[in-house]
């Protein structure tokens, strides 16, 4: 688009980010392909491709809808490669099932990474994170269980956390809105060319958007993540069935 090309996106979902954001949000972010100029196709499903002397000429859309290409950039997402864990005695589900500090179901295995579903106390869900900042903060608490350290004294986790430059708007997202139960603009609105909006389930914030909004973002970022510290202590000094110690390894030595 910015090389002047014309661009269409073919999105699957109701609306773009509607996972991490929901249909409330993503709707303004489609707004935002809209006023770029960008044609954007939600609930789309790819049918085919016409390939003509060995290139794409043209994408076939599952309601009978052809659109003329000449590029096509494909984003399929990831599903997590677990098959070969069936039968380790790992607990699976959507990815590695893990307790709060990374610790399988089998004692000395520990799982870091996109297909680590780690249990969140404070969204009180198992859920995957695959931005890299998980990838960058989460070794040092899974290399802690994995040699027995009391999960008290290892560093809570911090909320997800992703950003996208969109069009010269920066949004910024952190948290976990999956059930959230209302969306509160702490600042500007969602028709100005910045707002800030935070996710509440009762009186929690448990996550927030910024669309411009850098500054503030931060300051409520770190109110996330001190709740998110506040749960980590609470569910390691009373452990549930979904959170669990791990015992030392008996082949490292107790001195490591």
């Amino acid at each position: 688009h910015a090389l002047g090309m014309e661009v269409t996106v073919l999105e699957k979902s109701p609306t773009p980010l509607c996972g991490p954001l929901g249909a409330q949000l993503g709707t303004v972010v489609a707004g935002l392909h809209a006023r770029a100029g960008v044609e954007l196709v939600c609930g789309a499903d790819i049918a085919d491709f016409t390939r003509t002397d060995g290139s794409v000429s043209a994408v076939h859309l599952a309601d009978g809808r052809v659109l003329p290409a000449d590029v096509v950039v494909v984003g399929i997402g990831a599903v997590p490669n677990t098959a070969w864990l069936e039968g380790s005695g790992i607990e699976l589900g959507n990815g590695v099932l893990c307790d709060a500090v990374g610790a399988t179901s089998v004692d000395g295995v520990v799982a870091v990474g996109d297909c680590a579903a780690w249990w969140d106390p404070a969204a009180g869900r198992h859920h995957r994170v695959e931005h890299w900042t998980g990838a960058a903060e989460r070794p040092a608490v899974a290399v802690g269980a994995l040699l027995g350290a009391d999960p008290a004294t290892l560093p809570a986790v911090k909320p997800p956390y992703f950003w996208s430059d969109q069009y010269g708007t920066r949004l910024q997202f952190a948290g976990d809105a999956a059930g959230a139960e209302r969306i509160v603009y702490e600042h500007g609105d969602p028709q100005g060319p910045s707002f800030l909006a935070v996710y509440y389930t009762g009186q929690d914030p448990v996550a927030v958007l910024a669309w411009n909004q850098t500054k503030l973002f931060c300051r409520w970022r770190k109110t996330l993540e001190k709740r998110a510290t506040a749960a980590a202590r609470t569910a390691a000094a009373h452990p549930q069935a979904t959170t669990r110690t791990t015992a030392l390894p008996a082949a490292l030595p107790a001195a490591v």
